[in-house]
């Protein structure tokens, strides 16, 4: 199992540190994620869906979902959103060698940080620059 990367000085916040009552309804929404994944062979239905259901387990205010480009030296966006609902895809390539998801796609493992703009491996350009700075940022290979 890929080790989750968080840079020294850093940890999780402490609302992704739950309670029992909490795990409780993360892993039964968990369940449910699975079952709606099982029913539908849509790609595009089954990449909104995780993503939207992504966001809502993490409280997240936004996020992005990348797919590896054919031939494997880049991802592309595919679809991103906020709290608010999707956004449209922007189409941005990100190489391998370049920014956080560049590094989680190469590595295979998740990378979480408390401060984007202070971290080594961001790269505005590549991993999402916003109107608003990102606070924190978790990036998780999808494996199928």
């Amino acid at each position: 199992m890929p080790e989750l990367r968080i840079p020294p000085g850093q940890r999780l916040p402490s609302a992704a540190l739950s309670g029992a009552s909490e795990t409780r309804q993360v892993l039964s929404a968990l369940v449910t994620l699975a079952s709606e994944l099982n029913a539908s062979l849509d790609l595009d239905h089954l990449l909104q869906l995780t993503l939207t259901r992504a966001l809502q387990l993490l409280r997240a205010e936004a996020g992005a979902l990348y797919l590896l480009e054919e031939g494997g030296n880049a991802l592309v966006c595919r679809l991103s959103q906020t709290a608010a609902g999707p956004l449209l895809p922007s189409e941005q390539r990100v190489p391998l060698s370049a920014g956080i998801a560049g590094t989680v796609a190469r590595t295979g493992n998740p990378y979480y940080t408390n401060d984007p703009a202070a971290d080594r491996c961001f790269q505005a350009k590549h991993d999402g620059a916003a109107s608003t700075p990102s606070r924190h940022l978790l990036c998780v290979p999808l494996r199928t």
